[in-house]
């Protein structure tokens, strides 16, 4: 499948019977980068042949728009229309207005992947010590590519280049470890789930975080649930009452009642509530269990943040302020059930 910047570039090429799509401009927007993922899913191989111009926006289009199908595995490649001198800009209309189909063809067939499009255009020349940030943007899409894809740039680069393949692959080792950064930190950015680490802290870190998880998950149970228990799998509301933490025990044939929470039912609550992470020196996250240390703390000191209810009533009665409860579920300011 190709992709071209314009419109007219589109009619023409599929005019020459070539399948294409395009985002009217030099690059597909963020929000569309999904819709582009779907259309390419089922394609061989993705050709991005941009305008070829004076200004290299085109070509600034076609490499963003390339970074992100190779993040996707795709097998992506980039084509070159050839500018003569004295010419600002050639699009692919104007080639095929100007070319049979075959000529076309044969820019698309020569079109370079991805990686190799990269490598190519830093000059030769270039002195070794000007190469590491030049060579940046490529080991990161070298550590996305294959083991054995990969290893084929690598050696393209030493050819090209004369540098070292050690100190290029130590190069690479941090290119990964920093990607895997920024791969863990996005994800924790687009995860509503709490993280929480426990390792190199002190646990009374992971407790005052462990607490905090606790008393958020617990407040939104509790004023989803105000009116009347949960049912079924749904995590059970927490209260205090008299120093120990307690549930609302349900009962299909039972009238609703307090009971006991323990320090095995915490653990596999605050499990549920958070992501549990060890953090390496790498700064890569990989999961874990809450230390049972932390939920034997919550249950021998209950978090003030679990609402007080003294007891369960199943008739009316007064408040303290004179007035006469009679609605179902919580009533905060009287520690009422």
């Amino acid at each position: 499948i190709l992709i071209t910047e314009g419109i007219t570039d589109a009619i023409s090429a599929r005019q020459a019977g070539i399948p294409c799509i395009s985002p009217v401009t030099t690059r597909f927007r963020k929000k569309d980068l999904t819709k582009l993922l779907k259309l390419t899913r089922a394609a061989a191989r993705v050709v991005i042949c941009n305008d070829a111009e004076e200004s290299g926006a085109g070509a600034a289009g076609a490499l963003e728009t390339a970074s992100a199908l190779h993040e996707a595995g795709r097998d992506v490649r980039i084509a070159v229309l050839p500018r003569h001198e004295g010419t600002d800009k050639i699009d692919v209309n104007d080639f095929l207005n100007a070319n049979p189909p075959e000529d076309f063809e044969a820019v698309l067939y020569h079109a370079k992947r991805y990686v190799e499009h990269l490598i190519e255009t830093i000059p030769k020349e270039t002195p070794a010590t000007d190469l590491e940030p030049l060579l940046a943007p490529v080991l990161e899409a070298v550590s996305v590519a294959g083991k054995i894809e990969g290893d084929a740039y690598l050696d393209a680069i030493v050819k090209r280049f004369g540098i070292r393949r050690r100190a290029l692959s130590s190069t690479l080792k941090g290119v990964e470890a920093d990607q895997r950064r920024k791969a863990t930190a996005r994800r924790v950015e687009e995860n509503e789930t709490p993280v929480v680490r426990v390792n190199g802290r002190q646990l009374r870190s992971i407790i005052e975080d462990a607490r905090g998880v606790a008393v958020a998950a617990n407040t939104t149970r509790v004023e989803a649930g105000a009116n009347e228990p949960p049912g079924g799998d749904a995590p059970p509301l927490l209260f205090r009452r008299g120093g120990a933490v307690v549930r609302l025990k349900t009962d299909d044939e039972a009238a609703v009642e307090l009971a006991q929470w323990g320090e095995t039912a915490m653990f596999g609550l605050l499990a549920r509530d958070a992501d549990w992470v060890t953090v390496d020196e790498e700064g890569a996250f990989h999961p874990t269990f809450p230390p049972k240390d932390v939920s034997r703390d919550l249950v021998t000191f209950p978090p003030t943040g679990f609402p007080r209810v003294d007891s369960v009533i199943t008739t009316p009665v007064f408040g303290a302020g004179g007035e006469l409860i009679v609605a179902p579920g919580l009533h905060a300011d009287e520690h009422l059930w």
